[in-house]
């Protein structure tokens, strides 16, 4: 089932939280201001705005717009299973985030953080 998320998303979490994260190489994906941001270091932070999820077989895909990209889009993929972290200090989701140049980064997160109940 796909929702098309009116904007602005409303993302449930606390400013500044971090929703997802993973190594090699190091990054970390918060939620700020209604925006995705992507940290990874010595790079740029990926600012985006989701719009769009879906349920699939194997989890939960987000698609979310870079902001200033021209239309471009990351894309998460919250993958059943467990996924512990240290950082985070819980269990969590398997997530992949695909950058436009198809990069893949590999880590845990936290589904129920972004989205509310029965989303």
């Amino acid at each position: 089932m796909q929702t098309d998320l009116a904007p602005p998303f409303a993302v449930h979490a606390a400013p500044d939280q971090t929703i997802a994260a993973g190594k090699r190489p190091d990054w970390q994906l918060i939620q700020n201001d209604g925006h995705l941001v992507l940290r990874r270091p010595g790079m740029s932070d990926i600012q985006a705005e989701p719009f769009s999820e879906m349920d699939t077989p194997p989890g939960r895909k987000v698609a979310a717009r870079i902001v200033g990209g021209q239309g471009t889009r990351l894309t998460l993929h919250y993958i059943h299973g467990v996924c512990r972290t240290i950082a985070m200090g819980e269990t969590f989701y398997f997530v992949s985030v695909i950058l436009p140049d198809e990069t893949v980064l590999r880590g845990c997160g936290a589904l129920r953080q972004m989205f509310g109940p029965g989303d």
